[in-house]
C-alpha cells in the first residue's frame, strides 16, 4: 500500500473544478477524485504512464492528473489535476 497526498494546489484546482459544475458533474468528481485515491493506494507504482524521472500521468474520467511515485518510501503526491472533457 501506498500513503497518499495531494499538494495543495492540486487540492485547489479540484475544488475549482468542483465549484464549476452543475450536481451530476461534481457526483462525477467525487467518485474519480475517490476513485484515485483508491488505484494510487492500491498501487500507485504501476497506475498511470510513466513521464520524466518519477512522474505519471494518469485518467479517471472526468479527471486526469500528474502524480510522483517514490517506490522506496511506499508514498504518491498527486501534483497536478485537471477537467477532462
Amino acid at each position: 500500500m501506498f500513503e497518499v497526498d495531494w499538494i495543495q494546489s492540486a487540492l485547489d484546482e479540484l475544488a475549482r473544478i468542483w465549484l464549476t459544475l452543475d450536481s451530476a458533474g461534481r457526483r462525477a468528481i467525487t467518485e474519480a477524485a475517490a476513485q484515485i485515491d483508491r488505484e494510487l493506494t492500491d498501487s500507485a507504482d504501476m497506475v498511470g504512464e510513466s513521464r520524466f524521472g518519477t512522474l505519471r500521468v494518469h485518467y479517471v474520467e472526468p479527471l486526469g492528473l500528474t502524480f510522483s511515485v517514490d517506490a522506496e518510501k511506499r508514498s504518491a503526491h498527486v501534483v497536478n489535476v485537471w477537467l477532462v472533457r
